[in-house]
C-alpha cells in the first residue's frame, strides 16, 4: 500500500504558510496592542515627552542590581554628559525598569522613567540573577515585545544596552531609510561575535515582520535562544520580508572583547565580555574618568594601553575573561 512520504519542498511550502498564518494572527493581535496593557497610557505618555522630532526615542532596559548610586546606570547616563555632541539626548532617553526599586532610583536621576509592569511575571523568573549582560532568552523576549509596542505606536527606537558608554552621538551612522541598523563584528579573530550592543530600528510594516519573526524562529528553534541580536542578524535570513540589515562598520565602535581595538574614532564603548558587575563598574569608570581619558588620548590607542597607563588601577575585565 502507497504511503504518502512529503518531499523537501512540500515540508517547506507547509512552513512557509505556518510562518505567514503567524505573522497575519500577530499583526491582528498587535493592531490593538496598546489596548491590551494595563501600561498603555503611562508608556504613550512618557514616548511623547522624549521623542525627538523625527519621533525617534532611545531605550534601554535595566533592573535593581544596575540601579543605585554609583551604578551601571549612573554611569550610562554621565557618557551622555561627557560625550560629543550627546548631551542633548538624554532629553531623549526612555529608562524601562524591570521592577519597583529600579523605577523609584530611576525617577530621582531622569524625568523619562517606565515601569515594564508586563514583565513582571517573566523578570520573577530571573530576579536571583545579576544583570552581567543583556543577553538572557527572558530579556531578549521582553525587549522584542517593547519594541513592538514602540514601532506600533510609531516611534523610531535606537535600542541600546545600559552599559554601553556613549562617546560621541551616534545617530550620523544611521542611514535614514534603512529598517534596521546594527553594529556587529564577525571578523575579531577570536572566532566571536561581538556586538555594539545597540541597534536601531524604523517604525515601518518591516520592521514590525523582523521582530515578530525573530521571536517566531527562537519559538520553532530553541537552541535560537542563545543567539545574540548579532548572530541572529548576520546568519539568518530576512529578505523574504523585504528587510536588508544595515552594518555599521566596526571601527565606529569599541567593546572590552576587542582590547587592541583603536578608540580614537570610537562612538561608543560596550562593556561586554565582562560578567563581574563589580569589574565592570570599576573599569568603566576608568574608562569614563574625564580628565584622564582626554590626557591620555593622544597617547592611548586602545584599551590595553589605556589599563597600563592606569598604573595601580588597572583594568580588571580582561584578567578574569577567556
Amino acid at each position: 500500500m502507497y504511503r504518502f512520504r512529503p518531499t523537501k519542498v512540500v515540508i517547506f511550502i507547509i512552513f512557509l504558510i505556518m510562518i505567514i498564518l503567524f505573522l497575519l494572527s500577530v499583526k491582528r493581535k498587535n493592531s490593538m496592542v496598546h489596548h491590551q496593557y494595563p501600561d498603555s497610557g503611562k508608556l504613550k505618555e512618557v514616548l511623547r515627552a522624549a521623542t525627538m522630532s523625527t519621533r525617534t526615542v532611545i531605550l534601554t532596559i535595566i533592573e535593581k542590581t544596575w540601579a543605585r548610586n554609583g551604578s551601571i546606570v549612573d554611569l550610562f547616563l554621565q557618557s551622555y554628559k561627557n560625550g560629543e555632541n550627546t548631551k542633548h539626548l538624554l532629553n531623549h532617553v526612555v529608562i524601562v525598569t524591570l521592577d519597583v526599586q529600579s523605577l523609584i532610583y530611576c525617577e530621582t536621576i531622569h524625568p523619562h522613567c517606565f515601569y515594564l509592569q508586563t514583565s513582571a511575571i517573566l523578570y520573577d523568573g530571573i530576579g536571583s540573577h545579576s544583570f552581567s549582560s543583556l543577553n538572557y532568552p527572558i530579556i531578549d523576549h521582553i525587549r522584542n515585545q517593547l519594541l513592538l509596542r514602540v514601532l506600533h505606536l510609531g516611534y523610531n527606537a535606537l535600542y541600546t544596552e545600559a552599559d554601553v558608554m556613549w562617546l560621541r552621538n551616534p545617530f550620523p551612522l544611521f542611514h535614514p531609510e534603512s529598517e534596521v541598523t546594527i553594529g556587529c563584528d564577525s571578523s575579531s579573530g577570536n572566532g566571536k561575535v561581538t556586538s555594539g550592543g545597540f541597534f536601531y530600528t524604523r517604525a515601518s510594516a518591516i520592521s514590525i515582520d523582523f521582530i515578530v519573526l525573530w521571536n517566531l524562529i527562537k519559538l520553532l528553534y530553541p537552541d535560537a535562544n542563545n543567539k545574540t541580536v548579532c548572530e541572529m542578524a548576520l546568519y539568518e535570513d530576512f529578505k523574504g520580508i523585504g528587510l536588508y540589515i544595515r552594518f555599521i562598520d566596526p571601527q565606529y565602535y569599541g567593546g572590552f572583547c576587542e582590547t587592541n581595538k583603536d578608540i580614537s574614532n570610537i562612538y561608543t564603548m560596550h562593556a561586554n565580555c565582562c560578567d563581574d558587575l563589580d569589574n565592570k563598574i570599576h573599569d568603566l569608570n576608568l574608562f569614563l574618568d574625564h580628565s584622564k581619558y582626554k590626557g591620555l588620548m593622544g597617547k592611548v590607542t586602545n584599551l590595553d594601553l589605556l589599563s597600563a597607563a592606569a598604573g595601580k588601577s588597572p583594568m580588571r575585565c580582561f584578567s578574569t575573561y577567556i
